[in-house]
């Protein structure tokens, strides 16, 4: 018997290669480690949220200027 190509089989054609395509994503889903989430992770957040302004604030401290002065022994610190 041959099968006739009509709507109906498109219809199930579509809906069974979509269920296939879902089953593949989660078994792929389910074999990824579920490691990367720590269980503090709002401490390890704040930490980040610190070493990034830490960060920040040291890329600012590159606008300062200090020169020492070659005969008197002091030291100048200009501010932006």
């Amino acid at each position: 018997m041959k099968a006739r190509w009509n709507w109906a089989m498109a219809i199930a054609v579509t809906y069974t290669v979509f269920a296939v395509s879902m089953l593949g994503f989660v078994a792929f889903a389910l074999a990824r480690p579920v490691d990367l989430v720590s269980a503090d992770y709002y401490a390890d957040a704040l930490a980040h949220d610190a070493r990034i302004e830490a960060a920040r604030r040291g890329a600012a401290l590159a606008a300062f200027d200090v020169a020492v002065a070659s005969g008197a022994g002091e030291v100048v610190v200009t501010l932006p």
